[in-house]
């Protein structure tokens, strides 16, 4: 396992509170990412909690000690990390006044949007970390069924426990992420299939929107592997349901025509963009032809997908081109 700043312990702390109130909670976001596939180390941690028991989590972490934050000011109210940090790094030799190095990363870094929390807390010094951020199951996972987010360390069809033998191997035995949090209290994550399948979903739901936070979730989807090798690229190959199989195939089919992965029946499929086959996707989820599509949130408030032709469409030539709106 990794340091204990690197997340995993407090991770785990807040897990264990969580489930000591009755709450349950999943590990969600670049954590679980750090399990299955590549470590980045991010200094944020994210939760789902089931919808009722919200205001009990926030209860439990303000007793525990965490400073839970409702200020209006705060960058956690906007999607984008750097969206209130100005540029003040000033060079002592010249003068001149450029982006301080924190301001650099936030800008550049993987982790730069999110979606904007539920309920949010910041961290003390002592973890060397900044926020934890919860969300509401039915704003995440809302195809999951109700109860399947369970109270303690339940493994099953849909989660699977960070102290699982069977994860990834950590950097210091060869592998790519933290390893197995063995020595930690347990939390849940989603199995690699079904958080493909989750961020997939979160991908296609907030496409177009203009805060980017659609960013996020297709920055965790792009690193769930390294390699067509790694245990998690093979997990989800398999693992997968029929209705993301297209949209897998486009975005990570193997771009090695040597290599012997088979992605369909014709052979490899050549890895690419795959804006128009996250349209499709996203047009039967919100026309109620997937099983995902009920319980849907609420849509984002302005939808620029509207306006958003595909090959197949019938497009009359005479007509001006649509306005994006």
């Amino acid at each position: 396992m990794s340091a204990p700043s690197s997340g995993a312990r407090p991770a785990a702390e807040v897990g264990q509170i969580l489930d000591r109130a009755g709450v349950p909670s999943a590990l969600w976001g670049w954590w679980v990412v750090s399990l299955i596939a590549i470590h980045y180390g991010f200094p944020e941690i994210e939760f789902v909690v089931a919808d009722d028991k919200l205001a009990t989590a926030v209860s439990v972490l303000v007793a525990a000690g965490y400073e839970h934050c409702t200020r209006r000011q705060c960058v956690e109210f906007h999607a984008e990390g750097s969206a209130m940090q100005d540029s003040t790094f000033q060079c002592p030799t010249t003068g001149k006044t450029y982006m301080s190095m924190p301001d650099i990363y936030t800008r550049t870094g993987l982790n730069r949007y999110h979606l904007i929390a539920d309920e949010h807390f910041h961290f003390d010094r002592r973890w060397h970390f900044t926020v934890l951020r919860l969300y509401k199951q039915s704003r995440m996972l809302w195809w999951l069924p109700k109860d399947a987010i369970k109270v303690g360390p339940v493994a099953d069809e849909y989660f699977m426990l960070s102290n699982d033998e069977n994860l990834p191997p950590s950097r210091a035995n060869g592998g790519i992420g933290t390893g197995c949090w063995r020595d930690l209290p347990p939390v849940k994550i989603l199995r690699p299939a079904k958080f493909y399948e989750a961020l997939t979903l979160l991908r296609c739901f907030y496409s177009y929107v203009p805060d980017w936070s659609e960013h996020s979730f297709k920055q965790m989807n792009m690193r769930l592997y390294d390699t067509p090798d790694h245990q998690t690229y093979r997990e989800i190959q398999a693992g997968i349901r029929p209705e993301f199989r297209s949209i897998w195939m486009r975005e990570n089919g193997e771009s090695d025509p040597s290599k012997k992965v088979e992605h369909s029946k014709t052979g490899p499929v050549k890895r690419g963009p795959g804006i128009y086959t996250l349209l499709r996707l996203r047009r039967r989820l919100l026309a109620g032809q997937l099983d995902q599509s009920a319980n849907l949130p609420p849509l984002p408030p302005l939808d620029m997908s509207r306006g958003v032709k595909l090959p197949e469409d019938d497009v009359d030539p005479d007509l001006p081109a649509p306005r994006q709106v």
